[in-house]
């Protein structure tokens, strides 16, 4: 509750408040990592709780995350008159939460905002947000955490402002396929959200939509839809591919459409239906290497029905239409699959990669539960790796106590190790000849590196050998041999152009090649306890490694800065 003015005080603010309108007040949040409760006047830059009937908008823009548990418009003076969220920060509202913006001020519009990375969660469904316009069209996010078949609203009673802004749903439970939840109400809204499902866990085969009916108080609902559909399964390595209904939904198409970048297809490797089937299928315009597509047209001899592919369980392959030569190290496949169900409805359809090349990049794969972590040559290069750095901006790595089993730690000569902390493991690799080599889908076990209470924030660099162009073979040196390689190749992952390359560098080795820095993929899923040991060393070698080690060069402890 606001002091109330004496009454001489009282008479000024009247006289002053004739002469001109008093201005709306922002309050800024300034909660840290515990102290992050709203109702805690503490935590505004105030000293009080930001009130509407105050002309009092609430700002949290300091990065930090501010928490709702109880109804905002209970407290004290009432709900604030307005939100802007911005610089990745954060209002998560939860439990019996219940925030409201409302406009009882003479200068505030109850409006809410979330922009620059700003984001609103609601969790579960006795959640819910209220306000009188709603916009996170510069980049704001939406991420409600979905608990069961309904989920708390979001009511906006004028604009709901989506363009520009970011769906990133969660689920505490697997849901079934097809299910959908209403999760805001508005007058009107305007745009749509990009929507990100990298935090749903939603298995190969079911995909996340949206959908702006007709409906509820306001008169317009946003819905979240998750349907079963199909997939394309690529092998990166072969080129194979085939579609299925991973979901085991019957589900009909009645043409289909595969596109990526040029180069990314082999018309010549295409199994169509035509080919397969009959009856009706037809290529759809000239196939190219960056997109092939058929259509069901009339079925022959009747020419009454339409030719048209139901899936349920089983497979139907499509040949080796991808073509692996087209990625290079460190640039992951990106096909797009479309069909038209029997609704005559243009449906994007799921793809996912298997192969080394599927992720075609130094791989760190982190074990969420136990924090054990390997790197793995997860591409068809052999890597000759010169360093690595291991980040976390939230400190959620462990370097004390032997948890991160380094290089250096597993016996490799002329590895120097950084000093390590919480947000770095770093190791580098001063000289060529001490590189440590990488063949494909080699892993080296790191440790239990990862704080399981942590952050999924890890990110991976490294450093490594450039390779020698014309060296298929990865022994170092372009001489006949890679010729022998090239012959073999050919066709397949190598062309003419692979030849040319040959020739130029005839002779030359890895000692003048240059050094390459680059980001790799970081991966959280179980590894199994015979594969988070298997690449590390018996005890013995340990002690015989050491020893050599120690005999060419002392160990030394550096604080170099990241890889970049």
């Amino acid at each position: 509750m606001r002091l109330h003015a004496s009454a001489p005080t009282a008479l000024l603010i009247v006289a002053l408040t004739a002469v001109g309108a008093r201005g709306q007040t922002t309050a800024n949040w300034q909660g840290g990592a515990t102290n992050n409760n709203w109702s805690n006047a503490a935590n505004w830059d105030t000293g009080l709780l930001p009130a509407g009937q105050f002309d009092e908008v609430a700002s949290i823009a300091n990065g930090g995350t501010a928490i709702v548990d109880l109804n905002v418009a209970s407290l004290g003076d009432g709900p604030p008159g307005g939100l802007q969220v911005t610089n990745n920060s954060k209002l998560n509202v939860i439990g019996a939460g219940a925030f409201v913006a409302d406009n009882n001020g003479q200068n505030v519009s109850g409006a809410a905002t979330f922009s620059g990375g700003g984001t609103l969660a609601l969790t579960g469904a006795t959640t819910s947000f209220s306000s009188k316009g709603l916009s996170f069209a510069v980049g704001g996010v939406y991420a409600p955490v979905i608990t069961g078949a309904s989920h708390g609203l979001v009511s906006v009673a004028g604009d709901l402002n989506l363009g520009g802004g970011t769906l990133r749903p969660s689920f505490s439970f697997t849901p079934s396929v097809p299910q959908s939840w209403v999760l805001a109400d508005a007058v009107s809204i305007v745009g749509s959200f990009a929507i990100d499902p990298s935090s749903a866990g939603l298995s190969f085969g079911r995909r996340l939509d949206t959908a702006v009916v007709n409906g509820g108080a306001n008169g317009r609902q946003l819905r979240l839809d998750l349907k079963a559909v199909l997939g394309l399964t690529v092998n990166a390595d072969t080129g194979a591919a085939s579609i299925s209904s991973p979901t085991g939904s019957a589900i009909t198409m009645t043409g289909y459409g595969i596109s990526g970048p040029a180069g990314a297809l082999k018309p010549a490797g295409w199994s169509t239906l035509a080919m397969q089937l009959g009856g009706g299928w037809n290529v759809a315009g000239p196939p190219s290497t960056s997109s092939l597509n058929e259509l069901g047209g009339p079925v022959p001899p009747g020419n009454t029905t339409q030719a048209s592919l139901t899936l349920s369980a089983g497979t139907r392959s499509l040949g080796s239409p991808f073509n692996p030569a087209s990625l290079p190290f460190g640039v992951a496949p990106s096909l797009q699959f479309q069909y038209v169900n029997s609704a005559g409805q243009v449906v994007a359809g799921d793809v996912q990669y298997t192969g080394l090349k599927a992720v075609n990049n130094l791989l760190l794969t982190v074990d969420p539960a136990t924090g054990q972590a390997k790197l793995t040559n997860s591409s068809q290069t052999t890597i000759s790796l010169q360093g690595y750095s291991i980040l976390s901006a939230s400190g959620s790595l462990k370097p004390a106590g032997g948890d991160w089993n380094s290089l250096h730690d597993q016996g490799r000569l002329g590895v120097d190790e950084a000093n390590a902390t919480p947000n770095h493991l770093s190791e580098l690799i001063p000289l060529k000849a001490n590189n440590v080599t990488l063949t494909p889908g080699q892993a080296i076990a790191m440790g239990d590196l990862y704080s399981t209470a942590g952050t999924r924030d890890l990110k991976l660099q490294f450093q490594y050998a450039t390779p020698l162009a014309g060296d298929f073979n990865s022994d170092g040196v372009v001489n006949q041999a890679d010729l022998t390689a090239w012959k073999t190749q050919f066709g397949v992952s190598l062309n003419g152009a692979d030849f040319l390359t040959w020739q130029r560098n005839l002779g030359a080795t890895s000692a003048g090649a240059g050094s390459t820095v680059r980001v790799g993929v970081v991966k959280y899923e179980t590894i199994a306890a015979t594969a988070a040991a298997a690449a590390i060393p018996e005890p013995g070698s340990f002690i015989l490694m050491a020893f050599a080690a120690a005999a060419i060069s002392a160990h030394r402890r550096r604080s170099p800065p990241a890889i970049a």
